[in-house]
């Protein structure tokens, strides 16, 4: 069984493409978990025009969370946690509201978690017209790697159920730790299972679209101070102590077993 986790707010404009592209590649038995933040617009009425049960929204009042200028993150991260903490599949995919899914996407990812436990492939950017702007390569995986360019962008990432099992267990003790989404599912398997269990797909899997609304930037200069960058990397290094000991403790209950 495949759950897509996808966050939404505002995505009338953009999101019936992105459902079309996802549900062709699914079985009867899979689902969608939309986690609808208080869209304004027309959002909630498309997806439930498709009148499908494995579409199931979530609906989501993000508003009271802040952080400055992790304001973004923590809103989003938000959302995509309470999707990851109500899907029930045996793999997981992240999904942003207006991206596109390329027809073997889910067959080719599918394959690479039969070896590993986290997956991120390559993907194309387009504009609003779909015109491709070049494809946006995924780097090494390393834990240094980690603080400069991880490899962990949401819309590429699909993971196993051990994966999520273990953030939810750990996610307790990251409370306080302001970091995407992205990165802590990464992060989780890199702490509990290594390096090795991240695999990178080195294959264009969806159509990127960069439209000048995007909830969080790719490519091209980053908007975020020098402040806020020096902050998120020793956040990267307690989310890996915290982390450790959560590995630690699920080791500790397993001896008393």
């Amino acid at each position: 069984m495949i759950s897509v986790c996808m966050a939404a707010l505002n995505g009338e404009k953009y999101i019936k493409a992105q459902i079309d592209s996802i549900i062709s590649q699914l079985t009867a038995e899979d689902e969608i978990i939309v986690v609808d933040s208080n869209s304004m617009d027309n959002t909630v009425q498309i997806l439930e025009s498709y009148n499908d049960n494995r579409i199931k929204i979530l609906h989501f009042d993000n508003s009271n969370i802040g952080g400055g200028e992790f304001k973004t993150v923590n809103r989003i991260r938000a959302a995509f946690l309470l999707a990851i903490s109500n899907a029930k599949g045996d793999t997981l995919y992240l999904s942003d509201q207006d991206d596109i899914w390329l027809p073997q996407k889910v067959k080719v990812c599918e394959e690479h978690l039969k070896r590993f436990e986290v997956i991120c492939h390559d993907c194309e950017i387009i504009d609003n017209d779909l015109v491709r702007h070049g494809i946006f390569k995924r780097e090494k995986v390393g834990y240094l790697q980690n603080f400069i360019n991880p490899p962990f962008h949401g819309c590429c990432v699909a993971f196993t159920r051990k994966v999520a099992d273990e953030l939810l267990f750990s996610l307790h003790r990251l409370n306080n730790i302001e970091i995407a989404h992205d990165h802590l599912v990464g992060f989780t398997s890199m702490i509990f299972n290594g390096k090795k269990s991240i695999g990178i797909i080195h294959e264009s899997l969806l159509l990127y679209r960069r439209h000048g609304a995007n909830a969080s930037p790719t490519m091209g200069k980053s908007p975020n101070s020098l402040r806020f960058k020096f902050t998120y990397r020793l956040n990267d290094l307690k989310c890996y102590y915290l982390l450790w000991k959560a590995k630690k403790a699920i080791i500790k209950l397993k001896n008393k077993v």
